[in-house]
C-alpha cells in the first residue's frame, strides 16, 4: 500500500528555477519520439522539437497540478495523491524538461 502524501509536502519538490535539468534522460535514444534524431544540427529540426517537447511539458506540469488539487468527488485519504504515484509523474515531466534543455542547447549551438 502507498502512502499518500502530507498536504505540506504536496507542492513541487523542485529545486528552484534555474536549476539545470538532468542530461541523462535527453541522450537516451530509447526515450525518442518517432521521427526524432538527437543526431541532428538541423536548427528547423532543434527548434521543431524542441516546441514539441515543450508542449509536453507544459502538459505534464497541468496535469501534475491537477493531481495535487483535490479531485471533486474524492475525500479523505483517497483526495490526496500518493508518494510512488506522484514520483513517477515527477521523473516522466524531468525527462520531459530534459528534452526541451537539449534541444534548446542543439539550437543555440546550430547557430
Amino acid at each position: 500500500m502507498t502512502t499518500p502524501i502530507p498536504v505540506e509536502q504536496r507542492l513541487h519538490r523542485r529545486n528552484g528555477p534555474g536549476r539545470e535539468p538532468p542530461r541523462r534522460p535527453a541522450l537516451d535514444p530509447a526515450l525518442s519520439l518517432p521521427g526524432e534524431n538527437l543526431e541532428t544540427a538541423d536548427r528547423s529540426a532543434a527548434f521543431y522539437w524542441m516546441c514539441v517537447y515543450g508542449e509536453l511539458l507544459r502538459f505534464q506540469e497541468r496535469f501534475i497540478a491537477r493531481f495535487l488539487g483535490d479531485a471533486p468527488g474524492r475525500s479523505g485519504a483517497d483526495a490526496m495523491p500518493t508518494t510512488e504515484a506522484l514520483n513517477v509523474l515527477e521523473r516522466a515531466r524531468d525527462q520531459l524538461e530534459a528534452r526541451v534543455y537539449f534541444w534548446r542547447r542543439r539550437l543555440l549551438d546550430a547557430r
